[in-house]
This record gives C-alpha cells, structure tokens and sequence, in this order.
C-alpha cells in the first residue's frame, strides 16, 4: 500500500493510521520526495493507495488518488476531491479519527476481489482528466464561453 507522507500539518496526520496498518501486518510504502519514475513504481507495484486529508480544509483538485488510478491502483480517500465518487472510483473514509475503521476498510479492499470494479472506474476516471483532454477542455470552454 502506498501513503503519502506530507510534511504540511494541515494535509492530515498519517502516523496512528501506519502504526496500526503496520501492526495489523500490512507492507505500507510511505512516499516522500519521490522522482516521478518511483511514483509509478510505486503506484504499479502496490495495491493499494490511501490518501487522508484534514476535512476541515479542501484539497482542491488532489493529483495523488488520480495519479494512482491511472496505474490501475485501487483508491481509499476522505471526500476531498471533486472527481471521487463513493464505491465507484474510490471507497470513501467518513470519519478519517476511527483507525480501527481505515484498517478493515483497507484489508477489505486487500482481501477482497469484488473491489476490481473500483480500480477499472479509477482508470477510467483518469483516462477523463488526461492532460491533453483536460487542456483542450480548456480552451473549448474559453473560446466558447460557458462553463467547465
């Protein structure tokens, strides 16, 4: 599984939900200055890609979780990107303090091969925000005036 290791406290605090994925025996890659070949090593190696952001604070666009899904790599989130949708792309965390919740969630999805169906609606969701696409998207809506 991969994680995240922000080092802005207002990203969330990532440390209880380790310890206790580590505990419970799972393998948790912590991802931090990592070149862009890791990443996707790493996003291609794993199963797994848990992203926990402070709710009280928007994430705003969030590439990580759209990083992973384009490597085919299933997704657990707290809702704070515009383009997670619960148990389809993605499984959502509602509260990101109940640990003991995050870690069955996460050995669900591990265990679990009904899961596949969010990682095939992950790629899918990431083949949408593909650059060029998003770009052009762009400029459409500019030239045409409406909205995105």
């Amino acid at each position: 599984m991969v994680i995240p290791k922000p080092n802005i406290k207002w990203k969330g605090n990532y440390e209880p939900v380790i310890g206790s994925l580590r505990e419970a025996g799972l393998n948790v890659l912590e991802v931090q200055n990592f070149s862009e070949y890791e990443l996707v090593r790493a996003y291609n190696n794993f199963k797994l890609f848990l992203y926990l952001t402070n709710p009280k604070v928007k994430e705003g666009f969030g590439y990580p979780p759209l990083e992973a899904m384009a490597c085919s790599c299933a997704v657990i989130s707290t809702s704070c990107c515009e383009y997670l949708v619960a148990g389809e792309n993605c499984l959502i965390i509602n509260n990101e303090n109940d640990i003991d919740y995050i870690v069955r969630l996460v050995q669900q999805v591990l265990t679990n091969p009904e899961h596949c169906g969010i990682i095939k609606e992950g790629y899918k969701t990431a083949q949408q925000y593909d650059f060029n696409k998003t770009v052009d998207r762009f400029e459409e809506a500019l030239q045409s005036g409406t909205d995105l």
